[in-house]
């Protein structure tokens, strides 16, 4: 999988669009959120609306047995009214990109983006929520992550994109709760899992899928392999130990890893957009990676804990607390492994006076003198 992947607001206001149109036979609303799927009324007819408005009857009823099924039907019709997202994250499935949209087996994220994902949300205002599959054309899409738990995507929306998916059959899955499930057991997960077709996914870096069955909330801990389908002989086990939510997290930013370009805003592209709308398990000193850029956990509110939208979170710059000789060591084992820190004399002084500041010697810069920077740095 290619770790560049999709971070972006639309470049425009989608077209106004409802997510409800009236059935043409009994007047009563139908949901499809303003994705062509298929939608049953109540007065028992099935209907398509198309991107272009037109809405059909569709002869065959609403049938799910295979997962493939999901895609092209709505799976959930949302309570109103309806917020906007603040963020959405989006898993495609691999198997369904065309060799156009990919970088040798890499699903091109960006080419993805521009070329599919924005024109459609332009087209007409779309509703999304956590869990839902839905297909533009023949290209597969699962919404991973979205902050409220589902809404409209505006052109404010943080549209995210950065994970392959496949239908693999899951051998094994572990789940952890979120709180004491005093009266849930195993046998009610099995019927669960296997009463309707799912989707279970685990990142290789970071835990971040959570669910909801029977009013008690667990999160996937372990899932082999790392995401497709639960099947009948799925081996399931629920973790003793309980995730509470985290008042306060605290991360290092690993300075070998951080993006060469100036201008770019850790906690705005890179964590906040990682952990908005996500219920994702934490331990301390743990390290992770978003983005290709490693983070440490120096800090967090206790051992078992998820990170939520009242988190606070924070960027530490431990990186003030190494010794110089410490310091020197890491430049010195950059520059042997050719990564060489570019060295030049400083002509001009920072207009932030945050940035006169060397935060190694703890000296304020000099005209004239001789520095080398990090890639981040932006002096």
């Amino acid at each position: 999988m290619a770790r560049a992947g999709l971070v972006q607001r639309l470049t425009g206001h989608p077209a106004a669009c409802e997510s409800v149109y009236v059935c043409l036979n009994c007047g009563q609303g139908v949901y499809d959120g303003g994705i062509p799927r298929k939608a049953e009324c109540g007065c028992g007819l099935t209907w398509l609306r198309g991107e272009d408005g037109y809405i059909q009857e569709v002869k065959d009823r609403v049938s799910i047995s295979r997962l493939e099924d999901v895609f092209s039907v709505v799976a959930q019709v949302p309570s109103q009214p309806c917020p906007h997202l603040v963020s959405v994250t989006l898993g495609v499935f691999d198997a369904s990109v065309p060799s156009s949209w990919k970088l040798g087996r890499n699903v091109d994220y960006r080419k993805l983006g521009t070329d599919l994902l924005e024109p459609w949300f332009l087209c007409r205002q779309r509703v999304l929520g956590l869990g839902d599959l839905f297909e533009i054309g023949d290209v597969r899409f699962k919404v991973m992550a979205a902050l409220p738990n589902y809404g409209q995507v505006t052109q404010s929306t943080n549209l995210i994109c950065y994970q392959s998916l496949g239908m693999a059959p899951i051998r094994e899955i572990a789940l952890g709760p979120l709180q004491p499930p005093n009266s849930i057991d195993s046998p009610t997960i099995h019927r669960y899992l296997h009463g309707y077709p799912r989707h279970f996914h685990l990142s290789n870096f970071h835990l971040d899928q959570y669910l909801y069955i029977h009013g008690y909330e667990f999160v996937v801990i372990q899932c082999e392999p790392n995401n497709g389908i639960p099947k009948s002989d799925t081996s399931l086990r629920l973790c003793s130990d309980t995730f509470h939510p985290a008042y306060t997290l605290e991360l290092f930013p690993d300075p070998e890893t951080l993006p060469a370009v100036q201008g770019v805003d850790l906690m705005e592209d890179f964590v906040l957009p990682f952990f908005q709308g996500w219920r994702r398990p934490l331990v301390p000193d743990l390290r992770f990676s978003i983005r290709e850029v490693g983070f440490h956990v120096v800090n967090m509110s206790g051992n078992l804990h998820f990170v939520t939208e009242f988190t606070d979170i924070r960027l530490v710059e431990r990186a003030v607390r190494l010794s110089i000789e410490d310091f020197l060591r890491r430049i010195n084992r950059r520059e042997r492994s050719g990564t060489n820190l570019p060295t030049r004399e400083l002509d001009l002084l920072p207009t932030d006076p945050n940035a006169r500041l060397c935060t190694i010697c703890m000296e304020d810069f000099k005209l004239q003198e001789t520095i080398k920077t990090l890639p981040c740095c932006k002096l």
